[in-house]
């Protein structure tokens, strides 16, 4: 059969860092598994630092992903870019997974490719200002069935109306579809099946 070659797409966040998880082959892409990492503030009455609490929760975050990363062993990370909030401290948190990422690049040697929100919605919709619901559909109708596992864990809350979690999955997703064309995940892309 000979090797299997697996990209991870992020879309990095602190409440919620969505990850998907693609086998490429020479000629396709086949999601095989797309999660959202959810942390929370720890509760008020247990009197934990602001600072020590985002620590415990960006080690969740990359508890997760290093587990993900031992796993697959993708050849490459493909992100949403960052769009940094204007609040400070949405900024910093932000920042933190962003932290988590780029040590997980260092400590496994990978290399990251991104591409900006408006990438991923012309990509995939043709149109840099597509709604989430639109590059949603688009890659469900691109990848079909390959995302029923996912939605099944987060169900939408009032049907047809999406469970406001899917966009964290779906972007990362996005992530990767927009960087197909990139240097290199072609490269990780003609060594596919190769032994």
């Amino acid at each position: 059969m000979g090797r299997e070659v697996f990209i991870l797409g992020t879309d990095p966040g602190f409440a919620s860092f969505g990850f998907s998880v693609a086998r490429l082959t020479r000629e396709a892409e086949e999601f095989i598994r797309t999660d959202v990492i959810r942390t929370q503030k720890s509760a008020k009455k247990q009197n934990v630092k602001a600072a020590d609490d985002n620590f415990r929760r960006g080690q969740a975050i990359a508890a997760v992903l290093d587990d993900v990363v031992k796993e697959y062993q993708p050849m490459a990370i493909a992100a949403e870019a960052a769009s940094w909030p204007r609040n400070a401290g949405a900024t910093a948190k932000v920042a933190m997974s962003w932290g988590v990422l780029i040590y997980l690049c260092y400590q496994y040697r990978l290399p990251m490719v991104q591409a900006s929100p408006q990438e991923i919605k012309k990509t995939l919709c043709d149109d840099k200002s597509a709604s989430k619901e639109a590059v949603r559909a688009a890659i469900e109708g691109r990848y079909p069935g390959q995302f029923d596992e996912f939605k099944h864990r987060f169900p939408a809350k009032k049907p047809p109306q999406p469970n406001g979690q899917w966009e964290h999955g779906f972007d990362a997703a996005g992530a990767i579809v927009a960087c197909l064309d990139t240097d290199v995940l072609r490269m990780a892309r003609g060594m596919a099946g190769v032994t």
